[in-house]
Parts: C-alpha cells; structure tokens; sequence
C-alpha cells in the first residue's frame, strides 16, 4: 500500500485510509520504504508509463519494481520519501509520527549491499530527517541477519543517520540445521548472536515466523504457538521490536489467497478465523505480567551417539562449524581432504573439531579450519563444508524442546497474577520421529507465607484444543467455508480452560501439566 506516483504529483488516498485506521486503533507503524515507482524507474509497469522500457527487475505476484532509479538519480527518491513523510506529518502531527519508525526497502531486493544499498538508504534517510530530525529511520532489513554489523559502520562513514538496526531471520533459513540435526535453539542463539554484533544500537527484529516461506508447514499449526512463547522467553529482554510475520492471510506475495487455511504467514485466515499464532499472542496479552520471574527448566538427561571411535575420525557431512577457530584467519591451513583436516586436528594440541571446504566451496576451498567445540556457534548447512570430530563424538543432549518463561505484576501479592508460559515445539522435519508426549511439573518456589491456591488454570492451546486447521480439514476442507462452517471453525479456534490441582510442598506450590509435542500452555494461579 502506497502512494500513487505520476509525473504530476502523489495521490496520498490509499495510505491515508489505511494509516488513519492505524491511528484510531493506536497502531505506531513501522513503515517500509519500498518498492521503485515506475516512473522514477523510467520503465513501463501493467500499463504505467507505457512508453518507457519494460520494467526488468520485479518480485511477486503484484511484480513490486526492485531497480533503482533510473540513472542512479536519487533525487526523485529523496523528493518522494520527503512528501510522504511530511504528508504524514501534516496530517497526524508529530508529536504522533515521532512514534512511528520508516524502515528503508526489504531484503535489499534489486539493491544489493552495500554499493547501491547504501545509496539508496542516504537518500531515503536523509529525506525522513529533513522532515524533523525527530523523526526515526533505520535498516538494512536484510534476509537471515545479514549486513547487521556492517551496516552502523557504512552507514557512518556516509554521514547517513539511522536509529535503529533491522533485519529478519526464520528457523528454516540455511544457518539452522534440517533433519535429525535440527536444533531448536538456533533461531534464538543466531538472532542473539547478530544482535549482540551491534550491541550499541537499536535492534529490529521486523519478520520471523515459525518457518519461511508461503506453505511451510507449521504456519497454520499450533507448532506456531510453541514456537512464539519459546521466542519470547529467549529474545524478549534483548530486542527493542520483534515482529512476527504477519496478522493475516489477505496476503499477496502469492496472489490473493483463495483457501482457507493453505499454510500462508498470516496469524488468522482470510475469513478471520484466529490461527493457533493469534491465540499465543492473545494469551501473552490477556495474561503476561509486567515484571519477568527467573525461570529455570531441566531438560532431562543426555544422550550419545555411538558413531565414531577414539581413534577414527566423525564426519559430519554437508555442515560447517562456525566460531572457535584455534587458527589465526591470515594462516590458512590447506589440506587435500576432510580426512586429512580431521589429523591435522588430531595433531594439534586442543582441536576437538574440525571443518573442512572442498573444492567447490566459494570461500574456503581445500580450506582446514582447527576448532575447540566449546566455542562453535552457528552449525551451518553447507554442501560444501565437512565438519568433524578428532574420535568420536561428544555426548549429545537431547533436544530441548520444552521452554517456559513466568511473569507476575509487580503490585501483585501472593501468587496472585503468577503465570507460567510453556512451550513444546518439535521439530518440523519429517521422517523424523516426534518426541512423545511430556508430564512437565511447575515448581513456584519460596511462596513462604503466601496462602497457596488450591487449583490453577491451564489454558490450552494444541493437544486437540485451539487448532482450526484441523477442524477444517476434517469438514473436508472447504475452499470457502459457509456462514455455518465458519462458527464452527471459530468455535474450534478458541483456547480450552481447564482447571488443575494445586499441592504444596514446603514453600513451594507445585503443578502437573500433561503437554503434547507442538503445544503451548499458560498455568495461571
């Protein structure tokens, strides 16, 4: 949604309806800058500006122009993003505007970093400034946490002001690992990592969702929910904005959706019938203190492999080890093959890791990196890397994937307002075997003379409970639901309350909550 861009002027009528329902409901947005109107493109575009050259650079079914300018003038970009910024100023005030943040493009579509990227974010700042330097922009927003660290430093060396550092990242995004290796900590470890790379600066987080792209798996699940009280309790105290991708189904990077539930971002579909998503987040509304309570979770035992020996060396293939170089990066060790980096390692005082780039790596061919495993971050899927161990492998522990954050208000007495937000998220990969269903026990401690309630409330969201998809499919899944079948899945969106025993022990309250894999629970007492 944006201006509509002639020769002779802007016609503001399209954002301002859409910006004066944000405004009556108390919405600050985050505005994108985004895509190349066809006449600063100098191209022809669905029947725009028909004598010019055919656009040549386009994305999805709406075709948004990803080319700069014409000539590489910013000139008509500057004058552009100023208009619309004050537009919004005259018509809002700034007091109000001041609150909103201007987000320069997406994903660097047709603007790679940092050449024309850079060009086309100094215009676009400088514009939003020139309005009232109180206003906020920022950027890169850039795909899998790229440039994040990059772009503060080249942003300065331009003199190009910002106010915040944005990007994106989702868990099926190439740095986290598929299959048996899939690791459900990696999204939160990765996105902390970057955001710990510019620790000095506001972080974005402007798109994550459970999986990427239109029809990943879980979009419509409630592996979602699990997925978000897993985020929140990780990133929660670390990111000034995330933002989960999107509110809704009437989304058109694909075409206009025509099925009710078909696995597209949105937290509710097309007819507003609330996805597992939406309930996570209307529970964190409806429930979540303003005070966070530590929260510890055990996560059972661990487990090995018993592949490797002492003496032969593991291979991991299609992987790269990510930190914990033993090597100075300037004295590169090159080997013949993976075979011959694992002695290398062996030979060498310390390594208990390795990675290995073949011939056909980009980057790193016949490239032997020396790693302590303690220090390995990231574990990259790459076609081009082995990574490894010396012997065998070190124990592996089981895969955690249960999570809790607690929160109470801080006015509150007693266990009042306590509340408990679990999480069970599995892993989206198949053939791989789901975990079974978990007791998971909640332990309030030192209530000390509080008077313990004798039952708390589970509210349920998966397990058979907050799931219309399901509902849906098992009408026969209807393209278009009618009056009748939409109540009804409404009816099967709704979270299940149900009550539980509360037993004391000492100064301690304590709860039993049976929980199915790809399921969130609130336990509030």
């Amino acid at each position: 949604m944006g201006p509509v861009v002639t020769p002779d002027g802007y016609n503001f009528t399209a954002i301002d309806s859409t910006w004066d329902y944000f405004v009556s409901l108390g919405v600050k947005p985050i505005v994108e800058l985004s895509f190349m109107p066809a006449y600063l493109a100098n191209c022809s575009w669905q029947g725009v500006n028909p004598t010019a050259p055919a656009c040549k650079s386009m994305c999805f079914h709406y075709k948004g122009i990803t080319q700069p300018p014409y000539q590489d003038k910013y000139d008509a970009w500057y004058k552009l993003v100023q208009t619309v910024v004050t537009h919004a100023v005259s018509r809002y005030g700034i007091d109000e505007i001041s609150q909103w943040h201007f987000e320069v493009w997406n994903e660097l579509w047709g603007m790679p970093y940092p050449n024309e990227y850079m060009r086309l974010y100094n215009a676009s700042s400088h514009a939003v400034k020139s309005v009232n330097p109180k206003l906020m922009v920022g950027g890169p927003a850039t795909a899998g946490l790229a440039d994040v660290a990059d772009f503060p430093k080249d942003a300065r060396a331009m003199d190009a002001p910002f106010d915040f550092v944005s990007t994106h990242h989702y868990p099926s995004d190439p740095s986290c690992p598929k299959g048996e290796n899939w690791d459900p900590d990696c999204f939160a470890n990765n996105v902390l990592a970057s955001r710990q790379s510019v620790a000095q600066e506001k972080f974005f987080l402007t798109e994550y969702n459970v999986g990427c792209c239109l029809g990943y798996s879980q979009h419509d699940t409630p592996a979602a929910a699990a997925f978000i009280y897993r985020q929140i309790g990780s990133l929660n105290e670390d990111l000034d904005v995330y933002s989960y991708w999107t509110f809704s189904d009437v989304f058109e990077e694909g075409g206009l959706p025509d099925t009710e539930f078909k696995n597209i971002y949105g937290s509710m579909t097309i007819h507003g019938i609330p996805k597992p998503a939406w309930r996570a987040f209307q529970m964190v509304n409806v429930h979540a203190g303003d005070t966070r309570l530590t929260t510890t979770l055990d996560q059972n035992s661990t487990t090995s492999k018993d592949e490797g020996s002492p003496t032969n060396c593991s291979m991991v293939p299609n992987t790269d080890f990510n930190g914990g170089d033993l090597l100075p990066n300037d004295q590169p060790l090159i080997v013949p093959n993976a075979s011959a980096c694992c002695q290398a390692c062996k030979d060498h005082a310390g390594c208990d890791a390795w990675a290995y780039g073949s011939n056909e790596s980009g980057c790193c061919k016949m490239r032997c990196y020396l790693k302590n495993y303690s220090d390995v971050g990231r574990k990259n899927s790459d076609k081009t890397f082995t990574s490894g161990f010396p012997g065998a492998p070190p124990p592996v522990p089981p895969k955690a994937y249960m999570s809790a954050f607690s929160t109470r208000n801080a006015s509150a007495t007693g266990l009042e307002t306590t509340r408990v937000f679990l999480g069970f998220w599995g892993n989206p990969d198949k053939p791989v075997t789901p975990p079974a269903n978990r007791s998971v026990t909640v332990n309030i401690g030192d209530i000390g003379s509080a008077q313990t309630p004798t039952e708390a409330t589970l509210y349920r969201i998966g397990g058979g409970y907050a799931d219309p998809q399901t509902a849906w499919i098992a009408m026969g899944s209807p393209k278009v639901p009618d009056a009748d079948q939409l109540k009804e899945l409404m009816q099967a969106s709704l979270v299940h309350e149900e009550t539980v025993p509360v037993a004391k022990d000492g100064n301690n309250a304590v709860v039993v909550v049976n929980m199915a894999v790809n399921s969130a629970v609130v336990v509030a007492f």
